[in-house]
């Protein structure tokens, strides 16, 4: 079980958990659940305390705080030792680096703006 505190205007990063369910609770505050459906349909809500959510097996899935003050909530993932795969790192933190034109075909986008995006997740 994992005790999350966000605070106002952040947000955990787009992520999964391969094979398993993630489930949670609002303890206070307002939070802007949100995942990804495998065909890519986006499906999010914003609920407060004493509501809950499941976000399916393995989809990308985000929470975030559009409070005014500090959120909380409690999740639980059904595995003892799950895995959490943090979508911006690993595409843009990898070693060695995966190849700009990869990225720059993925994300239409130019060279200049994958190097900036990726010098947002290098030490």
């Amino acid at each position: 079980m994992y005790n999350v505190a966000i605070a106002p205007g952040g947000y955990n990063q787009p992520h999964s958990h391969p094979g398993v369910t993630e489930a949670g609770v609002v303890i206070e505050g307002s939070v802007l659940v949100g995942f990804l459906t495998t065909n890519y349909t986006l499906y999010s809500k914003v609920i407060g305390p004493g509501d809950m959510f499941v976000i399916p097996p393995g989809l990308i899935h985000y929470e975030g705080n559009v409070g005014k003050t500090q959120c909380r909530l409690l999740t639980v993932v059904a595995d003892d030792l799950p895995s959490e795969v943090g979508v911006p790192h690993t595409l843009l933190a990898t070693k060695p680096a995966i190849p700009n034109e990869v990225l720059i075909s993925a994300f239409k986008a130019d060279s200049k703006t994958i190097n900036m995006l990726r010098s947002k997740f290098t030490a």
